[in-house]
């Protein structure tokens, strides 16, 4: 991953638009082997990553998976 990639602000999901699972522990998201994961209908290839509210989100075949959380 290129360390200088931005990080996309996406803000929340929205009703209505295509947004990709978001993985959460002893959930039931499964990776789709997709190399893009959509939020709010914008397209993300494998392994950029995002900003949701306080969470960094990372594209990982097909699903967000939480990376962290935001620096202020």
């Amino acid at each position: 991953m290129d360390k200088t990639m931005k990080i996309v602000e996406v803000g929340e999901p929205e009703e209505g638009k295509k947004t990709s699972p978001i993985w959460v522990e002893g959930g039931d998201a499964e990776k789709t082997g997709q190399p893009v994961c959509w939020f709010n209908d914008q397209e993300f290839t494998e392994d950029e990553m995002v900003y949701s509210g306080t969470e960094i989100l990372r594209c990982d075949s097909g699903i967000w998976v939480r990376s962290g959380k935001r620096q202020e």
